[in-house]
Parts: structure tokens; sequence; C-alpha cells
């Protein structure tokens, strides 16, 4: 237990560096109109919308989704975006965000306003 939390620590720190020097962050699309979501694992009664700092870690993720999102596709959001509309909008709806889920669908979840003040600290 402990490990796949340092793992998924390692992960998000991965995500925050990254995101910050691409200044890109990657969604998996639905449809073409929505973005993936599921329940949280940390409390069934909030969704979590996972996102990734790099397309191939989309890559990974997206076969543990295949079976109920076949139409999901990967897709860039410019950090401006995501910092501007995407986390306060989170926030708002009482979602939470994964961050580099792996290919089994771990990952940390964090609130939209820990990971907006994280990002626009520079990584912390």
């Amino acid at each position: 237990m402990f490990q796949l939390e340092a793992d998924a620590r390692d992960q998000h720190r991965r995500f925050v560096q990254r995101v910050l020097a691409t200044e890109q962050v990657w969604g998996l699309r639905v449809n073409g109109s929505g973005w993936l979501e599921c329940e949280a694992n940390a409390d069934p009664d909030r969704m979590v919308m996972p996102f990734w700092s790099d397309r191939a870690y989309v890559a990974r993720y997206a076969p543990v989704m295949a079976d109920r999102f076949s139409c999901a596709e990967p897709e860039a959001i410019a950090l401006t975006v995501f910092l501007e509309r995407f986390l306060p909008g989170l926030a708002r709806d009482r979602r939470l965000v994964g961050t580099n889920w792996n290919r089994h669908g771990c990952g940390l979840e964090v609130e939209p306003c820990d990971l907006l003040d994280e990002l626009g600290a520079g990584g912390g």
C-alpha cells in the first residue's frame, strides 16, 4: 500500500514538473464533447477527472477505460485554459483531479484548488 502511494506521489510530482515545462495538460475527451470522469477512490460520493502530463501517459491509461468509453480520444489542453477554466470549474462542481494515473487506473486524487496553488507557484 505504501509503495502504491509513493508511486502515485512520484507520478504527481512528474505531472506538475512536465505540465509546467510543456505548458500542456492532457485529458480524455469522450465522444468529442465531455471529458472522462469516474467515481473517486478516496470518496465515492465525489467524481474525479483524470489528467496527464504527456500523451504517452494517456495512451497507457486509455485501455483501462476502453470498455466504458470506446470513443475517448486524448486531447491537449493549454495550461492557461486548465488553470483559468478547468480547475476553478472542477472546484465549483466539487470534483477531484487525478494526476498521471497509471495503466491500472491508480493515482493521486487532489483538490483542484491545491493543484491550482501548486501549478501557480511553479511546482512548489
